[in-house]
């Protein structure tokens, strides 16, 4: 953020009065006055403003500085999205776990059980719902024909997934910087660690990781005949097709799939090896285990199966027309 768009940040934060507002009622407030940016660095930035701006106006608050409040308003976030994501199929937090991840935010020392508790119950009835969660989607007809004229040619399901693919990544980002913060303030980040204990917090982290981990996995792929090594990089593929299936990833799941599907080389049957044997197998256990998931990506396992009879039926002298790929 420049210098001047901080200023204008820190001017509008200063208008809001947190006087005598239960911290979860300041969050809510604060989280609803405007549309988070998409950034990490900025999330950072206007948390911290929130903090600051917190305590100034409540200086008698069970916290010992502005840091905690900081960390609390990640953890009331994290809280929330817990108790009402609806995609959420896993067991929810319980009072107990949310006192727990709390412990020592405090300049080293516990908020009080009762009132970490009755952040806890508020959240449980009454949701945040924070501005840069509203539904991207753009209303029909809603800016008529310069509307209209405007979308021609713009795929707008893909931009709102994108835009809300971001956003979930810088924040995940944003939290993880969180806890590293609170590490080096305690001086407990050499053998502090923090356990997932929901499906959803997989998501981000893969959304952020999967390019870097294709081009991990594929390139031993081309250049090893170890079969050690490529077992290991089909389980990988097997392992980030199951994830991307699992949360309809589309984009992620049509690229680990086709790069498993050009490994099998079958269109290339003079150069084949017993690595491109075990892609033939790993891209048909795909399809037994994970088949209710791959939709549109079915065309490939349905490629690999056509190939196989097409050499199936050569070998037994039948004469076939020649089978290409659809790039």
């Amino acid at each position: 953020m420049q210098e001047t768009n901080v200023a204008v940040m820190h001017a509008f934060v200063d208008m809001l009065d947190f006087t005598n507002l239960p911290f979860t009622e300041a969050v809510r407030l604060y989280l609803q006055s405007f549309r988070l940016p998409g950034e990490a660095q900025k999330i950072d930035r206007f948390m911290l403003k929130f903090a600051e701006r917190y305590i100034a106006n409540n200086p008698t608050t069970v916290f010992a500085n502005a840091d905690t409040a900081y960390i609390l308003a990640f953890s009331v976030i994290m809280l929330n999205t817990d108790a009402h994501n609806k995609n959420l199929k896993t067991k929810r937090m319980s009072k107990v776990e949310f006192l727990k991840n709390n412990r020592g935010i405090n300049d080293g020392q516990d908020l009080p059980d009762d009132f970490l508790g009755e952040i806890y119950d508020e959240i449980q009835r009454s949701e945040i719902k924070m501005k840069d969660e509203v539904e991207v989607a753009p209303a029909p007809n809603a800016a008529g024909l310069a509307g209209t004229l405007a979308n021609v040619g713009r795929d707008l399901h893909k931009e709102a997934y994108v835009l809300q693919s971001e956003a979930v990544a810088s924040k995940a980002e944003a939290l993880f910087k969180t806890l590293v913060r609170q590490q080096r303030r305690t001086g407990k980040n050499s053998d502090h660690f923090y356990s997932a204990s929901h499906l959803e917090h997989v998501r981000p982290m893969f959304e952020v990781a999967w390019m870097p981990c294709l081009a991990a996995i594929s390139a031993p792929m081309q250049e090893t005949e170890n079969m050690s090594a490529i077992i290991l990089c089909l389980d990988g593929f097997k392992n980030a097709i199951k994830i991307a299936g699992i949360f309809d990833l589309e984009l992620e799941r049509d690229a680990y799939l086709s790069t498993v599907a050009k490994f099998t080389y079958l269109n290339n049957l003079a150069e084949m090896r017993p690595k491109n044997v075990e892609a033939i197998k790993t891209l048909l256990d795909i399809a037994i285990s994970d088949g209710n998931n791959l939709k549109a990506s079915w065309r490939e396992v349905l490629t690999c199966v056509s190939q196989l009879e097409r050499m199936q039926l050569i070998s037994a002298g039948i004469d076939v027309p020649e089978l290409h790929r659809r790039e």
